[in-house]
């Protein structure tokens, strides 16, 4: 099964990931920022340093918002599927569910008969 596709099916995905590109907009220009002073190195003035200090402080504030902001949703979603998932697996009797990504870097699986996929089957259940 391949989870991650579930998870993007599901309609609270988007705001999930319009949340996430905003968040990542602006920690990555406050990031740039603080990049720049570090780039003058022991040339940075005291006013600089301190601004950096500010900087890094409001990136750990505002990253620490945006994870709050994005936690319950991402809940909502990931009880989603896997209610989906416990649900599709049962009716077709299945007894071990797997994703596909985790199975394949572990090496746990080595073949999987592609008629057992139920990505689709679930994708249908979460919207």
């Amino acid at each position: 099964m391949d989870v991650s596709k579930l998870l993007a099916a599901h309609p609270g995905d988007k705001e999930i990931q319009a949340i996430q590109k905003k968040a990542d907009d602006e920690l990555t220009a406050l990031d740039k920022q603080v990049k720049a002073i570090d780039a003058k190195g022991a040339n940075a003035s005291a006013a600089e340093k301190q601004t950096r200090e500010q900087l890094v402080t409001t990136i750990r504030s505002k990253a620490d918002a945006y994870d709050k902001q994005l936690a319950p949703k991402i809940a909502v979603v990931e009880k989603a599927v896997d209610t989906a998932i416990n649900t599709v697996a049962k009716s077709n009797g299945f007894s071990i569910v797997m994703d596909r990504d985790v199975a394949a870097k572990s090496g746990l699986v080595i073949y999987a008969d592609p008629t057992s996929e139920l990505t689709d089957a679930v994708s249908k259940a979460v919207k």
